[in-house]
């Protein structure tokens, strides 16, 4: 009976043996599992965040594309707006050979301004900033986005009190009865 004890014995270490490495196994599997996991939560995270940031640049994206197009209109309204103005300014049949040799400021010289003298003169006395403006206000004229009376009030602030004359020489070519304001400009 003693090797029968002997066995059983063995067997009982066996056994034993086995469980201890089938829960060595089961507690490193669980760690695994539980690492991986982990590991899939904080991807699952990642990625979510990765997606609203891809959203969000594609809204941006959107945007810059709606700026890119209405700048690309605005380049291409600007110069049309400045080749006609050059056209109109070039053709003007109505140049005053005396103008230059007269004041704004004096009565003739009202009578007789016109577009492209009114431009050059305009040029000459207003600062590059001021100018712009203006010409931004000649282009609304153009496109009929503003009124004559409201471009006038604004543009009299604009021109300032240095700049009476010029301002009382474009309400004149703006004002001019008989004559359409296109024509002119």
């Amino acid at each position: 009976m003693g090797s029968e004890k002997l066995r059983q014995e063995a067997f009982k270490q066996l056994i034993k043996a086995w469980e201890m490495k089938e829960q060595e196994i089961e507690d490193s599997t669980e760690k695994e599992a539980l690492k991986i996991e982990s590991e899939i939560s904080r991807l699952k995270k990642e990625t979510m965040l990765n997606e609203n940031k891809i959203l969000i640049l594609e809204e941006e994206n959107e945007k810059l594309e709606l700026q890119l197009y209405q700048m690309q209109n605005s380049i291409s309204k600007l110069k049309t707006f400045k080749e006609n103005l050059k056209k109109s300014l070039s053709s003007s049949d109505t140049y005053d050979k005396n103008y230059k040799k007269t004041s704004v400021s004096s009565p003739s010289s009202r009578s007789s301004i016109n577009g492209k003298n009114f431009f050059r003169e305009a040029r000459l006395k207003l600062s590059y900033e001021i100018f712009s403006v203006f010409l931004g206000y000649v282009k609304r004229l153009n496109d009929k986005t503003i009124t004559k009376e409201k471009a006038l009030s604004e543009l009299k602030d604009i021109f300032g009190p240095e700049n009476t004359e010029l301002y009382e020489d474009f309400a004149c070519l703006l004002l001019r009865k008989n004559l359409d304001y296109d024509s002119e400009f």
